[in-house]
């Protein structure tokens, strides 16, 4: 047996009533129908499927309204948002030195800083001293010290080798090598003239 089932509410709801419908116009004087263990007559049977009926149509137009009022939410935040922004600041720039106006306008006032003690002040700077010297970080200032220490003692070591460099005599060289390294002259190398025996007179 082919059965119409709905696929949407609102279609299960018009089925109902017209199902309602039907047993009022064809059923009203019969008798009671049982239905599941239980006895209805037409007047309640038509009354159920009505009343669920008129249950889901409610339910479905409380939905789409629902679906409706949160697209006109979603539009309208984003824009209130940034006005209540720029209301904020307006509040905070006319009344910024009286915090129960500021409050008035339910925004918190801004927390006025508290100025510190000398004796703060120094436990501070004793206590970031012990810190940079547990973690051995340190200062901007110390920082510009190192780097420029580092830089003249690279330049001294620099300066240093190249007057060593230039100013070490080199000693002669002595041995084989020096006589093979010995230049060739006009005056070396002419030979000598043969000096007049004795004995020949």
């Amino acid at each position: 047996m082919a059965t119409n089932i709905p696929t949407t509410n609102l279609d299960e709801a018009a089925q109902l009533h017209q199902v309602a419908k039907g047993v009022t116009t064809y059923m009203a004087k019969g008798g009671p129908t049982v239905l599941l263990g239980t006895s209805y007559t037409p007047t309640a049977l038509a009354a159920l499927f009505n009343g669920f009926g008129d249950t889901v149509t409610a339910y479905e137009a409380a939905r789409a309204s629902l679906a409706q009022q949160r697209k006109e939410l979603e539009q309208q935040q984003a824009l209130i948002r940034k006005t209540l922004r720029a209301m904020h600041c307006i509040v905070l720039a006319a009344y910024w030195n009286n915090p129960a106006a500021i409050q008035a306008f339910g925004f918190t006032p801004p927390r006025t800083p508290t100025p510190r003690t000398g004796e703060e002040m120094v436990s501070a700077a004793a206590k970031a001293a012990q810190t940079r010297k547990a973690l051995g970080t340190l200062g901007s200032t110390q920082k510009k010290e190192a780097i420029a220490a580092a830089h003249a003692a690279q330049e001294t070591e620099t300066g240093g080798g190249s007057s060593a460099a230039s100013t070490t005599p080199v000693p002669p060289l002595t041995g084989p090598s020096a006589t093979a390294s010995t230049p060739v002259t006009a005056s070396s190398a002419a030979p000598k003239p043969v000096e007049p025996s004795t004995s020949a007179k």
